[in-house]
């Protein structure tokens, strides 16, 4: 069995032939190691992941959740724009001196609560709004960092939106 791949003269790959005669002057190259690969006239060059292709895969998964005491909470933009302004208001309230275990340091008249991911609410007292804040701009922050360290890599993993490069 004789297998050959060929390009077009225009340096289009045009795939792999078992038995098979190739197109009209198509010229014969090693196989090409994977899709995307492109051949200079000597030998297949790899392009590999992009520093945009890791930004986009960084801005994924800051737009998903992360985890504060046990439960997942949304960090979309609109969230993590929300939880940036509780926790800003949560720490004037401390500020001011609200204690610890007032839930009603806002100045409502019903207990403050977040809206979990899964839909459960969690009521909160202005330290722990506080650090909901803080666990929120520390994912942020490692995601950003993860990012940079996946960037920084010779080369780029092809895997780069695997699980073990991100926190």
């Amino acid at each position: 069995m004789s297998q050959k791949s060929y390009i077009s003269a225009q340096g289009v790959y045009l795939g792999t032939f078992i038995n098979a005669e190739p197109p009209e002057g198509a010229v014969e190259v090693p196989q090409q190691p994977f899709a995307g690969s492109t051949w200079d006239g000597e030998a297949w060059s790899v392009q590999g992941p992009t520093g945009a292709a890791i930004n986009a895969e960084r801005d994924r998964r800051l737009g998903t959740t992360f985890t504060f005491a046990g439960k997942s909470y949304d960090c979309d933009t609109a969230s993590l724009a929300r939880i940036t302004g509780a926790a800003t208001l949560a720490g004037f309230a401390m500020g001011a001196g609200a204690a610890a275990g007032n839930l009603r340091w806002h100045g409502g008249a019903a207990d403050f609560t977040w809206i979990a991911a899964d839909n459960t609410l969690t009521t909160m007292d202005a330290q722990t709004c506080f650090a909901f804040g803080n666990a929120a701009a520390t994912n942020q922050s490692a995601h950003i960092f993860a990012g940079r360290t996946v960037k920084a890599m010779d080369p780029i993993p092809a895997d780069y939106t695997d699980d073990k490069y991100w926190p």
